[in-house]
C-alpha cells in the first residue's frame, strides 16, 4: 500500500514521504494511529492544504518528547518480583510494566510498542531499556529486578561500585595513552633533534666543499 507519511517514522521516512507498506502494518499501525494516510488524489491535495499545520504538530511533539527525555533519561526503577534460588522469576517484566512505572512516576504515557525490552525480563539483576520518545529522541533507562527492596539496593550499591571501578579504568587508560604518546612524541622529537645534529655536520662539509671550489676556481 502507498501512503503518505504524517509524521517521520524512524527507517521509514520524513513527514511528507511517499513510501510503500505492507498492507497490514499500514492498516493495524500506521494508520489507525494516524501516523499516514492512504495515497489518493483527495488526500494529496488535503495534505498539500495542511502541511504547515502537520509539520508545526510534528514540531510541537519532538519538544515534548525531548522534555520527556530530560526527565526519565538514564534513569533505574525498581521492580519487586518473586524469584527461585537461581534468580529465576517466576512471573516476568514486560514492556507493559514499564509503561506503568513511566505514568506512575512522570505521567508519560509511551505506546508499548515503542519500550524496547527485546521480549521479557524474566530473571533478577539490572536490564537496560530503550523507550522511543519520538522518531528522533530515544531515552535509555534501566530498571533493578529483584525480590525485595533490601535486595534491591544491595544491586544498586554492586552497580555504582561496578561503574566507578570501570570508570577508574577507563581513565587510568587514558593516562596510560596519554602517556605513551607523550613518551612516543619525545622519542620523534629526540630522534628529529639527533638527525639534525647529524646533518649539521654534513651542511658544514657541503659548505667546506663549495668554498674549496670557490677556492680552485680562483
Amino acid at each position: 500500500m502507498e501512503i503518505i507519511l504524517l509524521e517521520r517514522i524512524k527507517r521509514l521516512g520524513n513527514v511528507g514521504d511517499f513510501v510503500n507498506v505492507k498492507d497490514g502494518y499500514a492498516r493495524n499501525y500506521l494508520l489507525i494511529r494516524k501516523k499516514a494516510m492512504r495515497v489518493t488524489p483527495e488526500n494529496k491535495a488535503k495534505f498539500e492544504a495542511q502541511k504547515e499545520l502537520i509539520q508545526k504538530d510534528n514540531a510541537e511533539k519532538k519538544v515534548v518528547a525531548l522534555q520527556h527525555f530530560e526527565k526519565i533519561t538514564d534513569k533505574t526503577f525498581v521492580v519487586i518480583r518473586q524469584a527461585g534460588d537461581d534468580g529465576r522469576l517466576y512471573g516476568s517484566v514486560s514492556n507493559k510494566d514499564i509503561a506503568g512505572i513511566l505514568i506512575s512516576n512522570f505521567n508519560i504515557s509511551i505506546p508499548l510498542e515503542n519500550i524496547l525490552i527485546h521480549g521479557k525480563i524474566k530473571e533478577i539483576g539490572f536490564h537496560h531499556i530503550t523507550v522511543e520518545l519520538h522518531a528522533e529522541v530515544e531515552a535509555k533507562i534501566r530498571i533493578v529486578v529483584s525480590r525485595s527492596q533490601e535486595e534491591a539496593k544491595n544491586e544498586l550499591k554492586k552497580e555504582k561500585e561496578k561503574e566507578e571501578l570501570n570508570l577508574k579504568k577507563e581513565t587510568e587508560g587514558k593516562k596510560s595513552n596519554a602517556g605513551a604518546k607523550g613518551k612516543k612524541d619525545k622519542a620523534e622529537a629526540e630522534s628529529s633533534m639527533a638527525n639534525a645534529a647529524d646533518a649539521e655536520p654534513e651542511l658544514r662539509l657541503e659548505e667546506e666543499l663549495e668554498e674549496g671550489l670557490e677556492d680552485i676556481g680562483e
